[in-house]
């Protein structure tokens, strides 16, 4: 993680799904910022989007999530994208948008979650500015962020959590909560990618990334007993220890298990 992990590169683009979906299935393996722009373009699939612009929303908000520090994010999601449901199709870019974005990934464990599990049914606008204060008083920013910048920003933020269903707008100033769990194919997937990236079994169902969906280590064994149920694999867990015996061999059968 950067030294300075919080950056306003939202502004980039928020959840922006329908355009995140457009540019997966125009990626081709090998595709570069500037290919993908060209071929973008060429085709007219985004004609109210000038060029500028059109290379910023590539740049700046698909390229991190997606094709950084390599392609694995495009490649899954390109084989995806006609198997999965739009609603878990949602959730991964919402899972690679938060890991772009370091100052989403908290503001939602931090702020999101800590309001729903308090039982309360909206977040208010200052919470979202607070947030942001505390990140710069504690340095998470690379410089100072002035008061304009600290105001888009928040806004960035709620519109991401707009986007991707975590609250609806009650008022200018208020969000209601909503009610958000996770897919059981994205839960089946991120346990698999996990897996494949060398975690341990106990790291798996404590990694942070479940987190998003505000679950727990428990609530993470419960649904990897699940997806054992299921016969995805087989599942032991006992004084502080997770062991999984592991069915899949690589994201490709984890794809067919899908199907």
């Amino acid at each position: 993680m950067s030294e300075f992990p919080y950056t306003t590169q939202l502004q980039a683009g928020l959840g922006r799904i329908s355009q995140n979906i457009s540019l997966i299935r125009l990626w081709e393996e090998g595709d570069t910022v500037s290919s993908l722009c060209e071929k973008a373009e060429n085709l007219g699939e985004f004609p109210n989007v000038a060029g500028r612009r059109l290379r910023n929303i590539v740049a700046e908000m698909f390229a991190p999530r997606f094709l950084q520090p390599d392609s694995t994010a495009a490649r899954n999601l390109n084989q995806l994208l006609n198997i999965l449901p739009q609603k878990a199709i949602e959730q991964f870019i919402y899972l690679y948008t938060a890991r772009a974005q370091e100052i989403f990934h908290d503001f939602v464990t931090e702020v999101y979650w800590t309001a729903y599990e308090g039982g309360r049914s909206s977040i208010e606008a200052p919470e979202v500015r607070n947030f942001i204060e505390n990140a710069l008083i504690e340095g998470k920013m690379r410089k100072h962020w002035e008061e304009s910048t600290i105001k888009r920003v928040s806004g960035y933020l709620a519109g991401c959590c707009l986007d991707f269903g975590l609250v609806t707008r009650k008022s200018k100033n208020s969000y209601l909560i909503n009610s958000f769990y996770i897919e059981k194919d994205i839960a089946l997937y991120l346990a698999h990618e996990l897996k494949f990236s060398g975690l341990s079994d106990t790291a798996i169902a404590s990694h942070r990334d479940w987190g998003l969906w505000g679950m727990t280590k428990s609530d993470v064994i419960s649904q990897l007993k699940n997806l054992s149920n299921e016969g995805h694999f087989m599942l032991q867990d006992g004084a502080g220890l997770t062991e999984i015996s592991w069915q899949y061999e690589n994201m490709e059968e984890v794809f067919h298990a899908v199907t």
